[in-house]
């Protein structure tokens, strides 16, 4: 990471990528870190009762963590640690993610988007919308030819997308910086400028969180959208029908699959 850094600040591009890629591999067939995992879970498992730390650790996976999961280790909590301030958070944390848990219809929203209309939930009743939430992360890179396959296969067949990124004028700038050629094989890309290239021109309609949006930043609040590639699937009744990384993605893929296909 040390070595990302100084490559960025000398612009150094073909040692940042170079260094990203070590990175993004780094715990790939790691004993140390499946050993810590092991050891981390023990632990988690042995102290039901919770306390400070696991609360703390546990907060940072529990959006997308699932419900029956996350409900039943807030359970075996004593008391004590109920009522302490990172119990209590976790108490507001699960009261939301229940909100919007697979099978509850989609709270209402609206999303200002790139070409100046605005759209909101009711504007898709009766089909299915795919929120995709995107950016400059190697998985929504590696997964966003399989987005546009899917669109590409249901956009006549009562399937709609929205983009969801933080600034395309950013990305476009990332894009630019990329050398011509460049490859990314930790992630199975052979052209990266090519690959974000074709982000910037998705076919659907994108909106931003970070241009003086602020509904749709509170868009991504409510729906507790916590990285990329995030996707959430909204059915023709407004029903939440998946929410989660590459997950849900491949959950709408089986259930568009199902319902749509011939």
């Amino acid at each position: 990471m040390r070595r990302l850094s100084e490559a960025n600040a000398s612009g150094d591009s073909e040692a940042a990528q170079k260094a990203g890629e070590e990175f993004n591999r780094f715990y790939n067939n790691n004993p140390g870190a499946d050993r810590s995992k092991r050891l981390w879970e023990k632990y988690f498992k042995d102290n039901p009762q919770g306390n400070s730390y696991i609360l703390v650790e546990r907060l940072q996976e529990i959006s997308y963590t699932p419900i029956n999961e996350a409900k039943k280790d807030y359970d075996a909590y004593s008391p004590e640690v109920k009522e302490s301030y990172y119990g209590k958070a976790s108490a507001e944390l699960l009261t939301r993610l229940e909100a919007i848990a697979v099978g509850r219809q989609a709270p209402d929203f609206t999303l200002s988007l790139t070409d100046g209309t605005t759209v909101s939930k009711d504007d898709f009743k009766g089909k299915y919308l795919l929120i995709y939430h995107w950016g400059m992360c190697p998985g929504s890179m590696q997964i966003d030819p399989e987005v546009r396959a899917l669109y590409g296969k249901y956009n006549g067949k009562d399937l709609s997308v929205i983009g969801l990124t933080e600034s395309i004028d950013e990305f476009r700038n990332f894009a630019e910086g990329i050398p011509e050629g460049s490859s990314s094989q930790s992630i199975g890309i052979d052209d990266l400028k090519a690959r974000v290239t074709e982000m910037l021109n998705h076919p659907w309609k994108e909106a931003e969180t970070k241009t003086g949006r602020p509904e749709n930043q509170e868009t991504a609040d409510t729906f507790l959208i916590t990285g990329w590639p995030y996707f959430i699937l909204i059915g023709p009744d407004g029903s939440i029908l998946a929410r989660d990384f590459h997950n849900a993605f491949y959950q709408a893929k089986t259930i568009l699959d199902d319902r749509l296909g011939e």
